[in-house]
């Protein structure tokens, strides 16, 4: 199954709830008549480690989210990508078992560009004249 930059935002979002959890056993703790008799020292230090945790959390996950965020400003999840520095080429040709199907010298007014499409089953080459 291909996943999107969706899935992957809404996973993202789903292991955050950690946080939330972390927050439910905190009141779970100091609400419950379960640890009435707890010495206040070891209820303390128990306290001070879950929201100790639960802000912990809250960074890592604000620091994941925000590169997930520049990732989809940086368009790294675009399909349209161009992974390969085209501005050497000096020619473009395409072969196939028949031989040479397309041929085109690069001019000095043309530029080349690849497209992966089609969650990278397509490639499309572009020569256009600038």
């Amino acid at each position: 199954m291909n996943k999107s930059r969706f899935d992957f935002e809404q996973e993202i979002m789903d292991c955050w709830k950690v946080v939330d959890d972390i927050d439910t056993l905190y009141e779970y703790f100091g609400d419950s008549p379960d640890f009435v008799d707890m010495p206040a020292k070891y209820g303390d230090k128990i306290s001070n480690l879950m929201l100790g945790v639960k802000e912990l959390y809250n960074i890592k996950f604000n620091k994941l989210f925000n590169t997930f965020e520049q990732l989809v400003r940086d368009q790294q999840f675009s399909q349209e990508r161009t992974d390969v520095d085209v501005a050497g080429i000096t020619r473009v040709e395409v072969i196939d078992e028949n031989g040479r199907q397309y041929y085109k010298m690069r001019e000095d007014e043309m530029s080349v560009e690849l497209s992966y499409q089609d969650q990278g089953r397509t490639l499309k080459v572009f020569v256009n004249p600038k």
